[in-house]
């Protein structure tokens, strides 16, 4: 039992230093920074990823399109799923 504990307090610290700082930049719709009254009817999103670490890797997404700034759920227009 011992042992159990001190393989999961290893894991977890472990998984804290080799964490990366990830943010995503520069995100554009149909090449526009703020699009406004897009007609097109599968728009081309973009962005850019960076981060602290080596070897960066985006592996899925989710895009969530709301009506306002605050992304409440009852603002959601649509969402792309993963």
């Amino acid at each position: 039992m011992k042992s159990l504990r001190l393989i999961i307090a290893f894991l977890c610290l472990s998984g804290a230093l080799f964490a990366q700082d990830l943010a995503v930049r520069d995100l554009t719709v149909e090449h526009k920074k703020n699009p406004v009254g897009i007609d097109i009817t599968q728009p081309r999103f973009s962005w850019k990823i960076s981060g602290t670490g080596m070897n960066l890797l985006q592996t899925a997404y989710s895009i969530r399109v709301a009506k306002s700034q605050k992304f409440a759920a009852s603002d959601i227009a649509w969402q792309s799923g993963k």
